[in-house]
């Protein structure tokens, strides 16, 4: 047999013999199964950075650009714990601790999920209620009140799947929120009066406008997510 032909087919015999011993190495198809979904990872980045982003900013609104700067991260973060799952998944060593593996990455997919959701109403909430600069705050306030719901009900979902008794706790809750909910009757008056300005527009900074039951008038000098304020004939400043 020519020597090259017989180099060749030993040097393919041992390339053959080390992938399938790789292959059936559990460690090393571990470690290819989390740097596939790292790459994968990269790669949507990469596509995000490279396409998505020139295509939204095609687009007439601005809420599809809100959407991808938020979401951007979380997903990359989420391909990895996937790809950790599984890789996890391969390993016979860890089955004895299949169990407490599923309920950790449990939380991790509950805990990114969350994010992903409140900042997808976060990008929402902003650009429907985002008037002008000056009025950020109205929409911030929102999107804190509604995360902190959000995140109450993920740890209410965890609590329940680890088989903890959630009643006691939500009628703590909901015996608290009535007692907050009663000591800022008028502050949460104020807010909803306030919102519903900024939203609906009946009044706008400059008018002039006059309360007869409070005898109080002039012009409209600025209008915020909890008080407006008005500047009198006398230079005066009525909040």
């Amino acid at each position: 047999m020519d020597p090259v032909v017989n180099f060749l087919y030993i040097k393919k015999n041992i390339i053959n013999m080390v992938l399938d011993f790789l292959l059936q190495n559990e460690y090393f198809f571990a470690v290819l199964i989390l740097f596939a979904f790292i790459f994968f990872s990269r790669g949507f980045v990469y596509l995000t950075e490279k396409y998505l982003k020139k295509f939204t900013k095609k687009t007439k609104t601005g809420i599809d650009d809100l959407l991808l700067n938020s979401l951007k991260n979380p997903f990359y973060v989420l391909i990895i714990i996937v790809g950790l799952y599984f890789s996890a998944n391969s390993l016979s060593i860890l089955i004895p601790y299949e169990r407490t593996i599923k309920g950790l990455f449990f939380i991790l997919f509950i805990i990114i999920g969350t994010v992903i959701i409140t900042r997808i109403l976060d990008s929402l909430i902003i650009s429907w209620l985002k008037i002008s600069k000056r009025f950020e705050k109205a929409p911030k306030l929102i999107n804190g009140i509604i995360n902190v719901i959000i995140y109450i009900i993920s740890i209410l979902f965890i609590l329940e799947h680890f088989s903890i008794k959630i009643t006691p706790l939500l009628a703590t809750l909901g015996v608290g929120a009535l007692a907050v909910g009663l000591a800022l009757h008028n502050t949460l008056s104020n807010l909803f009066a306030g919102l519903y300005i900024l939203s609906d527009k009946p009044i706008n900074i400059g008018d002039f406008i006059e309360l007869q039951q409070d005898n109080i008038s002039g012009h409209v000098e600025d209008i915020d997510w909890r008080s407006t304020r008005i500047r009198g004939p006398s230079n005066n400043v009525i909040i």
